[in-house]
């Protein structure tokens, strides 16, 4: 019956799981036997058999689920650990994209060096040498830093109550002193010198208050006409000639005889190349015209300047023509020529009132350059500073509240006919730019960079001299 059949194999599964575990436990007691007992020298067969017998019963306990003791453990033994196995996982790298924020460079340049050059070809402007004291207290040598002639006189009254136009009388016809002999008794030899004395013997001479007072005490005196007397002081030696109009005074310039006279509280020269008087104030030589009171003229390096004033300072013009007369024979030094101001028109100079900047406007272009009155260059002139442009027709000066140049106004006339200027520093530079050279810089074009102008279109210029007059 299949009831019957079904019941039977399940009392034979039984029956045989029954043997397995029975066998198991046997092979179990016998390896726990083997593995207490000495190891024996040879093995018998039916140990072998026994033992693949057994290994097979491991391995069949193994597949059912049962993991065989670890071999070699003794029983009640705790096995000892083992290190810990070292496989370290290698880190996971998940790199962000850099963050890109560059950092300007720092850019600190080193400020070019200028060595800048006067202009070529052209002549230097005037230095004035200042007296290193006054000639007679309270009346010359004023002390400011640029000469100041006096105050125009009118030329028909003097305080001696003789006409002051007198001494230009008869200019034709001067006739220097010629004393025979000197202060030593010897023959004299020296001639009159044809060029008005530098400033170290002007210091020594006319410009020496001892030797001031001294004339001061000569002319007081009672004198008879046409005679000679010789003094001495501050180891100077000088000449005394009245020609009973004038008293003059000869001193020794340096291989030649430098003669003035002394009238009207002045001193004066008599220019042979010009056949004119000069009169010597407040450091400098000057000249009045007879006929105008209000043109004056300033004696430079052998050069005349027509004088003026200006925004913050003294403007200078030379005279462009040449001297009309030759001195005669007995002059010293006969072989010079006759001094003759660089033929520019259109050259004008401009003094700070502080005297430490000049500017010169030259030449058909009107260039215009700036020089430092307090530095000499290497020639002795003064120092070349700025090239302020070209087309210049006026530099004014702006003075602070210690008198010292704080601004410098350049008014320009464009090819145009337009009217521009520019302000800048006591350099001449606008701020953050250097000093330029003469030359004029160019684009690529060739056309000439101009510094940064300002229109004065519908400008009142009236008003710009006003706000800008060199006033503190």
């Amino acid at each position: 019956m299949p009831g019957i059949h079904i019941q039977d194999t399940k009392v034979e599964i039984m029956k045989i799981k029954l043997t397995t575990v029975v066998a198991a436990s046997f092979i179990f007691i016998l390896h726990q036997a083997a593995l207490a007992a000495p190891t024996a020298p040879q093995a018998s067969d039916e140990t072998n058999i026994a033992g693949d017998q057994l290994e097979g019963q491991k391995s069949a306990l193994t597949l059912k689920g049962n993991p065989p003791k670890k071999p070699g453990v003794k029983p009640g033994v705790k096995p000892q650990p083992k290190p810990p196995v070292h496989n370290p996982k290698p880190p996971v790298v998940n790199p962000k994209p850099p963050v890109h924020n560059p950092k300007p460079p720092v850019h600190n340049p080193k400020p070019p060096v200028h060595n800048p050059k006067p202009p070529v070809n052209h002549p230097k402007p005037p230095v004035f040498n200042h007296p290193t004291q006054p000639t007679t207290p309270g009346n010359h040598g004023n002390g400011t830093q640029l000469p100041r002639p006096r105050p125009p006189q009118n030329y028909s009254y003097s305080h001696n109550h003789a006409p002051v136009q007198q001494i230009h009388q008869n200019n034709h016809h001067v006739v220097m002193p010629r004393p025979h002999y000197g202060h030593n008794n010897q023959p004299f030899n020296l001639r009159p010198s044809a060029h008005a004395p530098h400033s170290t013997v002007i210091n020594l001479t006319i410009n020496n208050v001892s030797i001031i007072n001294q004339i001061h005490g000569i002319q007081s005196n009672y004198w008879s006409p046409y005679s000679y007397h010789w003094y001495s002081n501050s180891g100077v030696n000088f000449c005394h000639y009245y020609d009973s109009s004038y008293h003059w005074y000869g001193f020794n310039s340096g291989g030649s005889i430098f003669w003035t006279r002394y009238y009207n509280n002045r001193f004066w020269w008599y220019d042979p190349y010009w056949h004119r008087w000069v009169y010597y104030y407040g450091g400098s030589w000057w000249w009045q015209s007879p006929s105008n009171a209000t043109v004056i003229y300033i004696y430079v390096n052998n050069s005349y300047y027509n004088y003026g004033t200006g925004s913050g300072g003294m403007v200078l013009q030379p005279v462009n023509e040449p001297a009309p007369y030759v001195p005669p024979a007995d002059y010293e030094p006969v072989t010079d020529p006759a001094p003759v101001a660089d033929a520019d028109p259109n050259e004008v100079l401009y003094y700070s009132d502080d005297g430490t900047r000049m500017a010169q406007v030259y030449g058909d272009r009107r260039t215009a350059a700036l020089y430092d009155l307090t530095e000499e260059d290497t020639d002795g002139g003064a120092k070349y500073l700025n090239h302020l442009g070209v087309g210049v027709t006026e530099v004014r000066f702006k003075n602070d509240q210690e008198g010292k140049v704080a601004n410098i106004l350049v008014l320009w006339e464009t090819a145009e006919g337009g009217k521009e200027f520019t302000l800048l520093d006591a350099n001449g530079c606008q701020p953050g730019q250097a000093p330029t050279g003469p030359e004029q810089p160019v684009d690529d074009t060739g056309v000439v960079i101009l510094p940064q102008l300002n229109s004065m279109d519908g400008v009142d210029t009236r008003n710009l001299g006003k706000l800008f007059d060199g006033s503190r």
